[in-house]
């Protein structure tokens, strides 16, 4: 695998890193950028795949907090779910390895804490039957929105919002409040060490993306 910059974007609006990831891709495939991780995190929002799934939920009361948007199945994110899309040349890369070294790289993070973890194919990761981890394969363009860790997250949102699994998140196995920006790190280190590439942060501002004012929020 090729070496790969990483770029931590904080809390950013769902239809902003949808943009951000086109813009990304466009310059990917350009080849004026190497691949990219991004990093980020959501506010509370809430992706419908249309009017019945809307309706599924709507007698939840996390309806008047959170923010909705279009896609193509029901998903939740939050602020401490740390969200990973990695951006790439699909040309150069084996779809299947690249998603099991992922689960790879969590699950040595995960280890690193002292949780033992199950990875499921092409699914997610749990910790003593709940579920932690979102795989994810949807692509657009070059890239592929691949991974959602619950770290520090209120994971009484899934269920206020109709969700049937259980959810956990890293902190609540833990008994103490572990932040996105220290796994963010210890993440670096086992991805490098699986993937056997460099993975270097690099700021944002390195990458030219339009400033969030200048998209319309509406998705």
């Amino acid at each position: 695998m090729e070496d790969c910059w990483i770029v931590s974007l904080g809390q950013i609006p769902y239809p902003i890193a949808f943009r951000w990831q086109q813009q990304l891709s466009k310059q990917r495939l350009m080849g004026s950028i190497p691949s990219i991780l991004m990093l980020y995190e959501h506010p509370l929002t809430i992706t419908v795949s249309g009017r019945a799934a809307l309706e599924e939920i709507s007698n939840f009361s996390i309806l008047e907090s959170a923010k909705f948007y279009k896609s193509k199945k029901t998903e939740i994110f939050n602020r401490g779910q740390l969200v990973m899309s990695y951006i790439f040349d699909r040309r150069a890369i084996n779809i299947d390895q690249y998603l099991s070294q992922l689960q790879q790289t969590v699950t040595l993070s995960l280890g690193a804490l002292g949780i033992i973890s199950i990875k499921t194919s092409n699914i997610g990761i749990w910790i003593n039957g709940k579920r932690v981890g979102f795989l994810d394969t949807k692509e657009r363009g070059m890239s592929i929105h691949s991974f959602r860790l619950n770290i520090c997250n209120d994971i009484s949102a899934f269920h206020k919002s109709g969700c049937n699994e259980k959810i956990t998140s890293i902190s609540e196995v833990l008994k103490y409040k572990f932040s996105v920006e220290d796994f963010k790190h210890l993440f670096k280190v086992n991805l490098e060490r699986v993937f056997n590439s460099r993975f270097d942060f690099v700021p944002h501002e390195e990458l030219n993306l339009p400033k969030p004012n200048a998209y319309s929020l509406s998705y």
